[in-house]
């Protein structure tokens, strides 16, 4: 089958993935096909993690996925700020480690090149950052399981709304610095700004002091090859709202839109 449908995904109140996520899942994925495929992998996943919730009077959806989770510190009672939980026995996962996951898993060719294709965009902004390569990349938030569900939960609606074109609004960031499992970074983050060099992606940052473009945000975008537009290309005939986890102080959520043509 033809993929013939255009997505646009507007970013400009952030972007992170269990925000693209959750939209997608809005815009009108059944939920069945996210349960279904992230069982394969050993998760566990309730239709009650699928929830609605109204912010500043805009109705969206929001996915809590839950993973067994044991205390972990940071040092110096540090508050993590990508995820507010800590998965038991995988938090330090490398590129290769989640390739051959996915690799292994049942899911469809087209969904296992797209889960890996955005690892790999991440992995090689984190090699970057850290003067190594994706062979000896390991990955701290974005390698643990909330992390890697969301952004195979991504490729699978990709996959079942048949998306074939795919733009994105500008980007919009905070400024200051956030903790995370690497101490006291600024934002952008180290990754981020690696994902931006050489790119046509344009940057916006805000007053608002927290992260507001994740690594696994700007990971899916690179990796699903959305390609940056200043506005939306086309009449809109669905719209999906994804909440995420994290208050920046701004009414949050990323749109989705399905357009009724694709960019010329």
């Amino acid at each position: 089958m033809t993929k013939h449908k255009h997505l646009h995904i507007d970013c400009t109140r952030g972007i992170s993935g269990d925000m693209i996520l959750a939209s997608l899942v809005d815009l009108g994925v059944n939920p069945d096909n996210l349960i279904s495929g992230l069982s394969g992998f050993g998760w566990t996943v309730s239709p009650e993690s699928f929830r609605r919730e109204e912010r500043d009077g805009t109705a969206g959806l929001n996915i809590y996925f839950e993973v067994p989770a044991v205390s972990h510190s940071h040092g110096d009672n540090h508050p993590h700020d990508h995820h507010h939980e800590q998965p038991r026995e995988h938090s330090h996962r490398s590129f290769r480690e989640i390739e051959a996951m996915i690799r292994k898993s049942s899911l469809t060719g087209a969904i296992k090149d797209t889960a890996v294709d955005i690892y790999e965009v991440i992995g090689e902004a984190e090699a970057k950052v850290h003067g190594t390569d994706l062979d000896h990349v390991h990955f701290h938030e974005v390698g643990r399981d909330t992390a890697i569900m969301n952004i195979i939960g991504v490729a699978i609606c990709l996959e079942v709304l048949q998306i074939g074109r795919i733009t994105c609004s500008n980007l919009h960031d905070g400024t200051g610095f956030i903790e995370c499992s690497h101490g006291r970074i600024p934002v952008p983050v180290p990754a981020v700004r690696a994902m931006l060099e050489g790119t046509s992606y344009q940057l916006v940052q805000e007053e608002v002091e927290t992260e507001m473009v994740t690594p696994s945000g700007l990971g899916i975008l690179k990796g699903i090859k959305a390609l940056p537009v200043s506005a939306v290309p086309g009449k809109i005939v669905a719209t999906g709202i994804g909440f995420g986890k994290k208050d920046t102080g701004r009414s949050q959520g990323v749109r989705a839109y399905l357009l009724d043509k694709s960019v010329k």
